[in-house]
C-alpha cells in the first residue's frame, strides 16, 4: 500500500520518457481472499489509534496479500499524471497512462519477465531487463524492517471516502531506494482494514503530489496481448 503511489509514478515517468524497460497466466478467483491482518470492523473501533504505526503495518500486510487490486493515480507537478495501475497475483501488472500531449495513452502489460507496450492500436514486445521484476521488488521492499523509515505516524480520526467510513492516518517517509522524501495521508476502510485512498506530497522533484484511489473489490484479469 505505502509504495503504490511511488511505484506507479516511477513506471509512469518511464513511459513518459519513452524508455519502458520490460520483462510471463491464470484467471482471477471470483471471490477475494480474506488475509488475516489489518483493522476490521469488529476490532478497529477499539484499537484504531492505539498504535498507529502497527495499524499501518497490519493494513499494508493485508493489502500486499491481495490477489488483485486497481489504483487510479492523479498527480500534479511539472506535468499532470493520470494513470491506472492494476495488479493480479503473483506477477501481472497493467499500467495505462496519458501521454504528455493528452491526445493519446500508453498501455503497458507485464507478465513475469515479459513486458508488452501498446501505443495507439499496436502492441510491441519490449526488450531489456524485466520491468515486472522491478515492480515486484518495489513492492517487496516494504517489509516490516523498512517500516522503520516511517516517521511522525499519527492517527487523525474517522473520516469518509465515497460514503464509506475510514480511519485516517498521516506519516512522513522516503523510499529505501532513494528519491524525494514525502508526507502521506492514508485512509483505511473501517470494515475491510484495507487502504481506500492515499494522498502523497513530495518535498522535491518534478512531482508535487499524487492522489491514489484504490479498488480492492473489483476483479482484475491480465492476459498476454494478442
Amino acid at each position: 500500500m505505502l509504495s503504490s503511489a511511488s511505484l506507479g509514478c516511477k513506471m509512469i515517468q518511464r513511459l513518459r520518457s519513452d524508455q519502458p524497460q520490460q520483462p510471463s497466466g491464470n484467471s482471477v478467483p471470483e471471490t477475494r481472499s480474506s488475509p488475516s491482518s489489518g483493522l476490521t470492523d469488529s476490532d478497529s473501533a477499539v484499537t484504531a489509534g492505539a498504535d498507529p504505526r502497527q495499524e499501518l503495518i497490519n493494513s499494508s500486510k493485508k493489502f500486499l496479500d491481495l490477489p488483485y487490486f486497481s489504483a487510479d493515480l492523479d498527480g500534479e507537478g511539472t506535468g499532470a499524471v493520470n494513470a491506472k495501475v492494476q495488479y493480479q497475483a503473483p506477477d501481472r501488472y497493467r499500467i495505462t497512462t496519458s501521454l504528455p500531449s493528452g491526445n493519446s495513452s500508453v498501455e503497458m502489460v507485464m507478465i513475469g519477465k515479459d513486458t508488452y507496450m501498446r501505443i495507439g492500436s499496436k502492441w510491441q514486445t519490449m526488450p531489456g531487463a524485466g520491468a515486472g521484476s522491478q515492480m515486484r521488488s518495489m513492492i517487496d521492499v516494504f517489509n516490516e524492517k523498512n517500516f522503520e523509515l516511517l516517521k511522525e505516524v499519527k492517527y487523525v480520526g474517522e473520516d469518509s471516502v465515497n460514503g464509506t467510513t475510514a480511519y485516517k492516518y498521516t506519516y512522513d517517509s522516503n523510499l529505501p531506494t532513494g528519491g524525494s522524501p514525502f508526507t502521506s495521508t492514508v485512509w483505511i476502510g473501517k470494515s475491510s482494514g484495507l487502504p481506500m485512498k492515499i494522498y502523497v506530497e513530495y518535498r522535491s522533484g518534478s512531482l508535487k503530489n499524487v492522489t491514489v484511489n484504490y479498488d480492492t473489490d473489483t476483479g482484475v484479469s491480465i492476459e498476454k496481448p494478442e
